[in-house]
């Protein structure tokens, strides 16, 4: 009969959830979260959770605080700020996480869709029309759902997929004017 050290089990249940958590087998969940990383946790939290795909930098910027991880295609990116459609100036909620971007494929939707996912199949198995589209993103404002694009081997896919807080779309704080002017990841 094979002897466990208790120890070794308790250090394998210590070590389980942060692991699973970070798997990259994490769903999508627009307006909530990707993976471990949510909307309304704390940036520290985000950033905790980033560092356990590997690498990270945390810039403070005009518009706010990002945590992302550096290698592309691994981990996420967040960000304590958003810019809604096509808004030139964010919303920001300051320490608190308000989007979630990655450009990782291992990251999925609901139907099994993410990066490298074609925009035929994403938006077959979304199915939902985007409510806002530009500079190559669609967004999806009142479900707090972004995708980006690229172009493919097979035509357009989506290159990145962030969730954010909802909010109605077409609602404008006074005074802001259209164009993004921050691309993510």
């Amino acid at each position: 009969m094979v002897r466990v050290s208790w120890v070794a089990v308790a250090l394998a249940l210590v070590l389980a959830g942060p692991l699973a958590a970070q798997t990259g087998v994490g769903e999508i969940v627009p307006g909530e979260a990707i993976g471990a990383a949510r909307i309304g946790m704390a940036m520290d939290e985000a950033a905790q959770v980033a560092a356990g795909f590997g690498q990270t930098r945390d810039l403070a910027r005009d518009a706010g605080r990002e945590v992302c991880n550096v290698d592309d295609g691994v981990g996420i990116c967040a960000y304590d700020y958003y810019f809604y459609e096509d808004e030139r100036e964010p919303t920001k909620t300051p320490g608190v996480v308000m989007a979630v971007v990655t450009d990782d494929p291992r990251f999925r939707l609901k139907g099994g869709v993410g990066v490298g996912s074609t925009l035929l199949e994403f938006l077959g198995a979304y199915a939902s029309n985007p409510e806002w589209l530009g500079g190559g993103y669609l967004e999806w404002t009142s479900k707090g759902l972004l995708v980006g694009l690229r172009r493919g081997s097979r035509g357009a896919e989506i290159a990145l997929v962030g969730v954010f807080k909802p909010r109605a779309s077409g609602i404008r704080a006074e005074g802001r004017t259209p164009k993004r002017r921050v691309a993510y990841l």
